[in-house]
């Protein structure tokens, strides 16, 4: 994260949240520890800033713009600490084809496994058959109960 930069909702910097660590760090901790132990963030934390950045200079339709969430900075450090003790479960859950998002796994797998079908195929003189997905609304189409779910199935709360 940028040191001066602050276009969250609270307005403090990461700048401000090192010069005041010894004085800010135990109730750092104990927001942190409440979150790990109620499972629920402070609604003043969770608010967020949705803006929409324009891909060019011709952004006139809503698909020319990418969508971007302003969170505070104490958001933001309980998300990275949930993602770094995620970071060592994820390859145990996730398969091995499925590459995006997983530490070590190159989207140029995914590119070398489709040719190495597509010459074997070719060799076998095997019918096959490949699809090619746009997932890019993919997230909007997320069942949340079933991904609950799913999280459950897998140990976590």
């Amino acid at each position: 994260m940028a040191m001066n930069k602050a276009p969250e909702p609270d307005g403090f910097t990461i700048k401000f949240f090192k010069a005041c660590w010894p004085i800010i760090k135990v109730d750092l901790l104990i927001l942190v520890r409440n979150f790990h132990r109620t499972k629920k963030v402070l609604p003043a934390i969770n608010a967020t800033f949705l803006t929409l950045i324009p891909k060019s200079n011709q952004a006139d339709p809503p698909d020319k713009f990418y969508p971007m969430a302003l969170c505070n900075v104490l958001y933001k450090i309980i998300s990275k600490l949930m993602a770094d003790r995620l970071k060592s479960v994820l390859p145990s859950i996730i398969y091995q084809e499925q590459i995006g998002y997983v530490e070590g796994r190159q989207i140029t797998d995914s590119i070398i496994l489709t040719e190495e079908l597509l010459h074997s195929l070719k060799a076998k003189r095997s019918p096959g058959m490949l699809i090619q997905l746009d997932l890019s609304k993919a997230f909007d189409r997320i069942s949340w109960q079933y991904m609950k779910v799913i999280l459950q199935a897998f140990g976590f709360s």
